[in-house]
């Protein structure tokens, strides 16, 4: 049976998760309105219940259908790109739902996820100040609006 976690560190966690998935987003062009650490209880595909420790939300309501390879391979980007921070700082990958989405995308798109994991995950590397600082912010603030996210993801120059 797995220990609890601290939930300080929990929160850490799932900071740094909702940051490189709202980090992606934003960089690939997406507008997004929200992202919380604040925990809720979701219905499951499968009709259950469930607890998702994190959420974001974006402006962006366009049809997949008619997306080129590019639009699909930065879409499979955003969604994994959370579970695979996660993992990159616990050695342990969570975020099953996403990863499950994100399978479902390759194969509609007919691309490859192992490729696509293996170059977000030198992306997070390139782009590491910017999630620190926005996972900084979520912990401090619990949830961000546009404007704050855009202040960590997009700092303007001074």
């Amino acid at each position: 049976m797995n220990e609890p976690r601290d939930p300080q560190t929990e929160d850490w966690i799932t900071s740094l998760h909702e940051a490189a998935h709202v980090v992606f987003a934003v960089l690939a062009g997406r507008r997004v309105q929200w992202v919380t650490i604040d925990a809720v209880v979701v219905t499951t595909p499968g009709g259950g219940l469930g607890v998702c420790l994190g959420r974001w939300d974006t402006a962006d309501s366009r049809p997949a259908a008619g997306w080129g390879t590019g639009e699909w391979h930065r879409h499979i980007q955003v969604l994994i790109a959370g579970y695979l921070m996660e993992y990159l700082v616990t050695g342990e990958k969570n975020g099953m739902d996403d990863e499950t989405a994100a399978l479902r995308c390759c194969t509609e798109a007919g691309l490859d996820l192992a490729a696509i994991e293996r170059e977000t995950i030198a992306l997070i590397g390139e782009r590491t100040d910017r999630i620190y600082r926005l996972a900084r912010m979520l912990r401090e603030h619990r949830t961000l609006d546009e404007a704050r996210i855009l202040e960590a993801v997009v700092p303007q120059p001074s």
